[in-house]
């Protein structure tokens, strides 16, 4: 009982003990929240020339004290091109190391730190820059042409029998039966109305955005690095398996988000259903290659053919003749490559569905 090598023992096997419990309850949280505000590279690159031009306008007002973002953020591109890339890429590899940290035994130890991890990361994207930028996006950007009329108002008329306000009655023509000096006032709250409203679209439209463009690849990344992970393999593949994985699988997630949001905030907008329909299809080729370890030649003309119907190539996106057709010889080549695979090799049948045990288990 007194052995000194027990003694000793005993105090490393807690110590190991606790940060093996610390690494599984607040790694996902931590990744998530690095891994978020990492991503602030792309507002970086976007809202450098607007905070630039903020300090501008109030470099000509020296009794206004300035705020701290009217400045000038212009990094070299020596730093910023990393920093846009890293923006790019984080959303994509923070599952990997959350699967890699935490070491899920099952899948539903997964789910739990992949929803950790993407609620972390989507909340961090949306405080560090998602959320002003939309902001900006829903509140101001809308009423530039309102306010741009409203500044015209302020001018002399060049004809002496023109009021200022007439100026508000060209695109608002219902102003015309309001008094002259009351057309300024009642087109300023016009404008404050639009900025409120904005205001509610811009914290539903970031935060539907944060856990779309971060939130969703951070838990499909958690989800294929874990059973990735227990399927084994050499690294490499896995490394490879990992991005096809993820990215097939949050892609389609994304677009129909994207698609309902362009219904709910653009009128008129309706959801282009073959384009999502197709994304699905070509993704679970793509999952289905990867369950199945099908070989390179089938699995890169998917993921091409992923690509092509992301940007919608020969379905309804903004191509040339003949970059269309290009995409449909290559969707023939992957329809061709299909049909020989699962007419040829009947047998290998069973092999894939041994491959989808780790998923179960």
């Amino acid at each position: 009982m007194n052995d000194p090598m027990t003694a000793a023992v005993l105090p490393l096997g807690n110590e190991l003990a606790f940060w093996s419990r610390f690494r599984v309850t607040f790694g996902p949280a931590l990744v998530g929240l690095i891994g978020g505000t990492l991503t602030v590279g792309i507002a970086w690159s976007m809202m450098v020339a607007v905070f630039k031009n903020i300090a501008g306008v109030y470099a000509k007002y020296p009794s206004v004290d300035a705020p701290w973002p009217a400045r000038d953020f212009t990094l070299p591109y020596a730093v910023m091109v990393p920093m846009v890339f890293l923006a790019v890429a984080a959303p994509f590899i923070i599952g990997l190391v959350t699967a890699r940290l935490v070491r899920p035994k099952g899948q539903w130890e997964a789910v739990s730190a992949g929803l950790t991890t993407a609620a972390t990361a989507s909340a961090a994207a949306y405080v560090v820059w998602i959320g002003w930028v939309v902001t900006i996006g829903m509140v101001i950007v809308p009423s530039i042409s309102d306010m741009s009329v409203l500044a015209k108002s302020s001018r002399t008329p060049a004809e002496a029998t023109v009021l200022p306000s007439d100026v508000l009655t060209a695109p608002y023509p219902e102003l015309k039966a309001t008094p002259a000096n009351d057309r300024g006032q009642l087109f300023s709250n016009k404008i404050e109305s639009d900025q409120a409203v904005g205001s509610v679209y811009g914290v539903w439209f970031g935060v539907i955005v944060s856990m779309a463009a971060v939130g969703l690849p951070a838990f499909c990344g958690t989800l294929a690095g874990a059973w990735l992970l227990r399927r084994g393999g050499s690294r490499w593949s896995n490394l490879v398996s990992y991005f096809e994985l993820t990215v097939a699988t949050a892609g389609p997630l994304v677009v129909l988000v994207y698609q309902m949001v362009r219904v709910g905030f653009a009128f008129g907008q309706p959801i282009d259903w073959l384009r999502c329909a197709a994304l699905a299809m070509v993704s679970a080729v793509v999952v289905k290659g990867v369950i199945g370890r099908w070989g390179w030649p089938i699995r890169l003309v998917a993921a091409f053919s992923w690509a092509l119907v992301l940007f919608g190539a020969g379905i309804g996106g903004q191509f040339t003749a003949s970059i269309g057709y290009a995409a449909y010889a290559v969707y023939f080549g992957l329809a061709f490559l299909l049909f020989q695979k699962w007419h040829s090799a009947p047998s290998e049948s069973y092999a894939e569905e041994t491959e989808l045990s780790p998923v179960l288990a």
